[in-house]
């Protein structure tokens, strides 16, 4: 997850990194796991068929592999 201060250090932003793994874009927390979201970013209302054996492979590799998938989503 990264991290963003904002002015004086009061407010931080924080979000997960966004991958695309096998047609599927989402957040992966490390905490939380996977939230299937939109090209924008926002959360999917439903979770797409697949989603979840996908996942079970995305988490089966090491986070080197993890980063080829590593996507920015315009806010």
């Amino acid at each position: 997850m990264t991290c963003h201060r904002i002015k004086d250090g009061t407010i931080c932003v924080c979000y997960a990194n966004v991958f695309e793994f096998r047609g599927y874009l989402f957040e992966w927390h490390p905490m939380f796991g996977p939230v299937p979201v939109r090209k924008d970013g926002e959360p999917r209302k439903n979770t797409p068929r697949g989603f979840y054996d996908a996942m079970d492979c995305f988490a089966k590799l090491t986070p080197k592999q993890r980063e080829r998938y590593r996507v920015e989503v315009t806010r």
